[in-house]
């Protein structure tokens, strides 16, 4: 057996979603943290498309970081993401 070196889920890229109290199934309110598990850097959200929004933002700056050109159609004013603090839960 041998090891492929290319991890296709990478921990770079992994995230913690943290749904709001306030988000109900039925009535289709997703409210919630995504949070990046590498850097503590997260995003609140309060619909689907804002939860993809951050993904692709996540997404697109570290492409940026690591050297290659990527551009979201977005304003990044719009959600900027936020450090973690101490007391954050």
């Amino acid at each position: 057996m041998t090891l492929d070196r290319h991890v296709c889920h990478a921990i770079g890229r992994s995230y913690v979603v943290k749904l709001h109290r306030d988000a109900c199934a039925h009535e289709s309110q997703l409210i919630g943290r995504l949070e990046s598990m590498t850097s503590g850097v997260h995003y609140d959200f309060h619909s689907g498309a804002e939860l993809l929004a951050c993904l692709i933002r996540e997404l697109a700056q570290a492409s940026t970081a690591q050297g290659r050109n990527s551009t979201v159609a977005m304003d990044p004013a719009n959600n900027p993401p936020q450090q973690k603090n101490q007391g954050d839960v």
